[in-house]
């Protein structure tokens, strides 16, 4: 039986307990806020950080909030075992010294980005490499009602807070890695962002930006909290077809330049936790069979990288090139 500990009970925390206990795995359990366990809980409850390390597991899961990673990574790192990291790796890239171990440790650390589990995600992958040609450009929406996300009052969670790591550009990170496996390393971003409407936080909750991909694809992506009717798609515009992938209908429409009837490939039969499962299952074949990981540190790290440049991008008014944030 393999064993894991899971760091973190939040709503990311829950839903890995639920998916690696339906995969067979034993579980252990530590999160600051979290005192006893339920009688008859399967869990083993961990009370102290300091005792992670010395833990008889095989591999971590970390789903503390964002502003947590760094500290329980300079734990965990060093113990040498797989561990799967919720998405933002890291708030910031302040940390020269952890960033340089995850980089060494890239191949055992798999950072949450679900998205890349959806079989949609799949199908948009193959489509693109064989139906699509050169895409010219890209358009990712990701737009949302706050405090519709979760169950407890969205002023308490990290997302509505600076020092907790929120703010739509973690959040919404999704997009950019996704955009980032698609086409590669940005090139240049620029961004505008800030506090649009009246939700009581202190982060940007809505962003804009322009981002430039090898190619050239051009990518247009908006991110915001305030949205009460829910949108997220990313939209491709290629020299031979045009595709859609609308995220909350799980479905991709694909349009020929031909001038054929589009064709509208529907997954909303899958389980909308599908994704955690698979993901769960990958993780786990990082541990049993040494498989690489879907999103590395490396590509985590790069995701946070873009994250940066957008902020300051927004605060200088200005584009800037990978050199910009490369060499400063």
């Amino acid at each position: 039986m393999i064993r894991l500990a899971v760091v973190g009970y939040g709503s990311m925390g829950r839903k890995h307990v639920t998916s690696f206990t339906a995969l067979g795995c034993e579980l252990f359990i530590h999160d600051p806020a979290l005192t006893r366990l339920e009688p008859g809980s399967p869990l083993t409850l961990v009370p102290t950080d300091r005792a992670l390390p010395d833990l008889p597991v095989d591999g971590y899961v970390l789903a503390a909030p964002n502003a947590l990673h760094a500290h329980y990574l300079h734990l965990l790192l060093p113990t040498g075992k797989p561990i799967l990291v919720e998405k933002p790796i890291l708030c910031d890239l302040t940390d020269p010294e952890l960033v340089r171990d995850l980089h060494r440790a890239a191949n055992r650390v798999l950072v949450g980005y679900n998205l890349v589990f959806r079989p949609e995600f799949e199908a948009l992958e193959q489509i693109l490499e064989t139906e699509l040609g050169q895409v010219f450009h890209a358009r990712a929406v990701c737009s949302s009602w706050l405090p519709a996300w979760r169950e407890v009052d969205y002023r308490r969670t990290y997302s509505a807070q600076k020092a907790l790591g929120g703010g739509i550009l973690l959040d919404a990170s999704h997009e950019l890695d996704y955009l980032r496996r698609l086409f590669g390393r940005a090139e240049t971003v620029y961004c505008s962002a800030g506090r649009l409407g009246r939700l009581e936080l202190d982060v940007e909750d809505s962003a804009d930006l322009v981002i430039d991909f090898p190619g050239p694809v051009r990518a247009n992506v908006h991110l915001d909290y305030l949205q009460p009717l829910p949108i997220r798609h990313l939209q491709l515009c290629g020299e031979r077809a045009g595709l859609t992938w609308d995220l909350v209908g799980r479905t991709l429409t694909v349009a020929s330049s031909t001038g054929t009837t589009p064709r509208c490939l529907d997954f909303s039969g899958h389980p909308p936790l599908t994704m955690y499962r698979r993901e769960a299952e990958h993780f786990l074949a990082m541990i049993t069979k040494g498989a690489s990981p879907r999103v590395d540190a490396t590509a985590g790290l790069e995701d946070v990288a873009l994250v940066e440049a957008a902020k300051r991008s927004a605060a200088l008014g200005r584009p800037l090139t990978r050199q910009d944030w490369e060499h400063d």
